[in-house]
């Protein structure tokens, strides 16, 4: 029996947290804010988190645009209890993580970009 999309996207999701374990949590968002998939840990609430991230979203792209950078492809926000990191699968979906303090970043971004290109090829 075919593996619906929505079934794809969350084994995506939780094979980034598994190979990468300071990602905390994952969702799949789309650029009105909607949640497509998601695998969240602790006190974060899906429709929440996809507001914050599209406003982020919304605001880097606005920047990117004022500051003649291009296109958004990615952002990073660092605070005191980790990261907030932002993909995009495709023009109008994103993969946001939130990130633990700490976390080696190098590898942590590079599985989540990985995530991201896969996700594209699902979505």
């Amino acid at each position: 029996m075919p593996v619906s999309r929505e079934e794809q996207m969350l084994e995506l999701l939780k094979a980034l947290k598994a190979e990468a374990p300071a990602v905390e949590s994952a969702v799949v968002v789309s650029s009105d804010a909607l949640p497509l998939g998601s695998d969240l840990e602790g006190p974060l609430d899906e429709d929440a988190m996809c507001r914050a991230v599209s406003g982020l979203i919304a605001a880097t792209e606005r920047a990117s645009a004022d500051l003649d950078r291009g296109a958004l492809q990615r952002v990073y926000v660092r605070a005191d209890s980790g990261y907030i990191v932002v993909f995009q699968v495709n023009r109008d979906i994103s993969l946001a993580c939130t990130v633990m303090v700490g976390a080696a970043m190098e590898e942590t971004l590079a599985r989540i970009s990985l995530c991201a290109r896969k996700l594209s090829e699902v979505i």
